[in-house]
């Protein structure tokens, strides 16, 4: 493996290597769990909804274009 090996590298950054460096990812990391399992329990929790029966008349997507040149989609449906 190419590369400084660890033990030619400075104190100083052995410890950012080994203290500093991790906590950007494990922050990151601890917020997509968090978002993650928030999503996940809203998921098994709309298994519970209440259901009725019905039928849909007329569905189609609505394109709304902006004076940005940004476009963005919409759902009309009529049930």
């Amino acid at each position: 493996m190419d590369g400084i090996p660890l033990k030619d590298m400075s104190r100083g950054w052995q410890r950012f290597i080994a203290y500093v460096f991790p906590w950007p990812f494990l922050l990151i990391g601890a917020g997509i769990l968090f978002f993650g399992g928030r999503n996940l329990r809203q998921a098994v929790a709309s298994k519970a909804w209440p259901t009725v029966p019905g039928s849909i008349l007329r569905s189609q997507i609505k394109v709304h274009e902006e004076a940005t040149e940004s476009t963005t989609y919409g759902a009309d449906v009529t049930y």
